[in-house]
């Protein structure tokens, strides 16, 4: 009697329900956590970076952080290549034209304000850290690799 009752009334829903608010609040997590690491590189650099300043800035937990990224650098490439304008380019465009819709937008970047230290800072953490730099390399070749 009692291991009928058990099969057919569950004491607890164990079935997954999708939040969607839970998903915003994540995104909106990961996007102050960049915009924070972004804002410490600009102030520090890669060999500076201050992972507790970031933290602090985006009012995270080091497991926040954990559960996104591998290591600090992958946070320090992902942060900048999160702004780094990813060109369309049609194939039917004479070389000269493709390359130059590739490098341009870099180029402008490094020219304005604290781009060239947000690109020279992911670099430096891309070659400072393996995982780090499967993930620069990975948005080389998604984004301009033909």
């Amino acid at each position: 009697m009692l291991t009928a009752a058990a099969e057919t009334s569950p004491v607890v829903d164990f079935s997954p329900r999708f939040s969607e608010e839970k998903v915003f609040r994540g995104r909106a997590s990961r996007n102050a956590v960049m915009a924070a690491a972004r804002d410490e590189i600009a102030h520090s650099g890669w060999r500076e970076f201050d992972l507790a300043r970031v933290l602090n800035k985006a009012k995270a937990t080091e497991q926040c952080i954990a559960e996104w990224w591998a290591t600090p650098a992958c946070l320090v490439v992902e942060a900048v290549l999160d702004v780094v304008e990813n060109p369309t380019v049609e194939d039917s465009l004479p070389l000269p034209e493709q390359l130059s819709r590739i490098v341009d937008p870099m180029a402008e970047m490094a020219n304005a304000g604290q781009g060239a230290q947000l690109l020279r800072t992911a670099v430096l953490a891309a070659a400072d850290d393996k995982e780090a730099g499967a993930i620069f390399r990975n948005h080389l070749n998604l984004n301009f690799r033909k």
